[in-house]
């Protein structure tokens, strides 16, 4: 399950998202700018900001619009965006969207990406580069020391897509930043309140000036009503728990490696075929554990059953 902390059978934060709709209202009506806006969606962007060890959170009313909307909104025709072929459907509308040049390395390898940088800087004006915390369909998590070097070393900004990584990396769930002990090493954090959090929603997460453009230039702000203050009840209930018992993101690293260690070292029956045996990919730092089985339709279908 992509509830990695659970919270989407918490009583409390189930009992204190239903108290929060009943306050303000079931939904909200346009953006905020023309009067959508609730008190709980700006105390739910000051304790995510804090949580982040940012300036400031925009809260979207899905993932997709958020992770959309944060490079679209800074990156335009002229300017050179560098993203990680891996790079999740919403991150890739964002790239098209922004009319800006788009080049993909191959997967975490960032020799190939300063080789294109190299290739194409030239001709821009501005430079990006887009990551992932986690990539949720392999288990890879993002070389952020690296990525990090090549930025300072070519004035890029750095975008990292946290949704698969907010509450699982880190001791104390505090994502990418936190697992490599590099605290702002990212200028735009994006992610989901899906996962984790347990609710709905996305969020963009930088300095205060940036969060203060993007409130005018992030079009899943301008043009879409926000979360409803259900959902944002929900996300900051529990991030509440999360600060308070941090413990329980150790509890998930351990149990995800426990899990990886019994598929990875399961004994075979002598008469399986090498062809019908899985293999588990992804790094043990992390929550999402892809079993791969070799390209045989029948066996597949036989286990999804």
């Amino acid at each position: 399950s992509y509830a990695y902390l659970d919270f989407v059978r918490d009583a409390d934060v189930r009992q204190f998202a239903l108290d929060t709709a009943a306050k303000y209202a079931p939904g909200n009506h346009g953006p905020r700018m023309l009067g959508g806006n609730t008190k709980i969606l700006s105390e739910f962007e000051d304790e995510l900001a804090k949580f982040l060890g940012k300036e400031g959170v925009i809260l979207a009313s899905s993932g997709y619009l958020a992770c959309m909307s944060a490079i679209h909104g800074v990156a335009h025709r002229g300017d050179l965006i560098i993203a990680d072929q891996y790079a999740h459907a919403s991150l890739r509308s964002g790239l098209k969207l922004s009319g800006a040049k788009i080049c993909y390395f191959k997967h975490n390898n960032f020799e190939h990406a300063e080789q294109l940088i190299k290739k194409n800087k030239k001709t821009a004006r501005r430079l990006f580069m887009v990551i992932e915390s986690v990539y949720s369909m392999d288990g890879d998590i993002g070389d952020l020391p690296v990525a990090r070097k090549i930025c300072d070393k070519y004035s890029m900004t750095l975008i990292v897509d946290e949704a698969h990584g907010l509450g699982v990396l880190g001791a104390t769930g505090r994502g990418l930043e936190e697992y490599y002990n590099m605290p702002g090493a990212a200028d735009i954090v994006v992610g989901s309140l899906t996962k984790s959090l347990s609710s709905v929603g996305g969020f963009i997460a930088s300095n205060k000036n940036l969060i203060e453009y993007y409130e005018f230039h992030a079009q899943g702000n301008m043009f879409s009503a926000p979360l409803s203050a259900y959902h944002a009840g929900a996300a900051l209930a529990a991030l509440k728990k999360l600060e308070a018992k941090p413990s329980m993101v150790k509890t998930l690293q351990e149990n995800a490696r426990y899990f990886r260690h019994k598929l990875s070292t399961a004994e075979w029956n002598p008469s399986t075929p090498e062809h019908l045996k899985y293999r588990v990919y992804g790094e043990e730092d992390q929550a999402i554990q892809p079993i791969v089985f070799r390209d045989d339709t029948i066996r597949v279908l036989h286990i999804a059953n």
